[in-house]
């Protein structure tokens, strides 16, 4: 669904969902999708439930993001993300230079939305 929305907005979007990444000292990390979106690189993570997105897990994947050399973060759900987790994902986000895009319920179920 994700791949979908950011089609609309950019039809030459070329994404890979579920990623396994491993960095050079050995650590790793599950990246739920990259993609060159609009020119620029973005990664991010989708949630069924919107409620999963808390401040240690937006932390967690925006820091990920980062150390990719992402352009933008992308933050998605099914449901409609809690204002409060989008502002904090914003607040991470800018910190290391990171433009942050949110696919809630709307852009992922228009149709339930309307």
């Amino acid at each position: 669904m994700a791949i979908e929305a950011l089609k609309k907005n950019d039809p030459s979007v070329f994404a890979l969902p579920g990623v396994d990444v491993t960095f050079r000292d050995g650590s790793a990390n599950e990246v739920d999708i990259i993609a060159l979106y609009a020119g620029k690189v973005l990664i991010g993570e989708v949630k069924t439930s919107p409620r999963e997105f808390d401040e240690n897990q937006i932390s967690r994947v925006v820091a990920c993001s980062s150390r990719m050399n992402a352009d933008v973060h992308l933050m998605a759900s099914v449901g409609e993300i809690p204002v409060s987790a989008v502002d904090f994902a914003r607040t991470k986000s800018n910190q290391v230079g990171l433009e942050l895009l949110v696919l809630g319920r709307s852009e992922l179920r228009p149709s339930a939305s309307a």
